[in-house]
């Protein structure tokens, strides 16, 4: 019982940490890979007990709660690099100043509210032009 839930705990932290590392463009390339190679660490490691169990007369193996660990740690890594200041619509400032949530902001938030917010004035632009014509 401990033996299968200590192998499927390894294979669905390996996954997750492929999976949160091919998907999130926040984390920078030295993050991706680590958390790459400690997914395909976790899912070898699985596949490795896998095969001592079917293949070997072993009846004993140890758990080692540092393989585990480090998977959570690099999760919630992460998904703090997540940032979801910014999700919703953008509102429209029409003062030079800006607001008390956005000097919470960092600036790569705020590069990011910019380029969409002038590619919303953009799209805007382009649909009054082609109203007119």
């Amino acid at each position: 019982m401990v033996f299968g839930t200590y192998v499927v705990l390894l294979v669905i932290a390996g996954v997750v940490l492929i999976g949160l590392a091919l998907s999130l463009r926040e984390l920078g390339i030295v993050r991706q890979t680590i958390e790459t190679v400690t997914g395909l660490g976790c899912l070898g490691y699985a596949g490795y007990l896998i095969y001592l169990a079917a293949f070997t007369d072993t009846e004993t193996f140890s758990i080692f709660w540092v393989v585990l660990i480090a998977p959570v740690l690099l999760l919630i890594d992460g998904l703090r690099a997540i940032d979801i200041s910014d999700v919703g619509r953008p509102q429209f400032d029409y003062d030079d100043e800006p607001s008390a949530s956005e000097s919470r902001r960092s600036s790569a938030s705020q590069e990011r509210r910019a380029a969409r917010r002038a590619a919303a004035l953009a799209e805007m632009r382009d649909k009054h032009t082609e109203v007119k014509d």
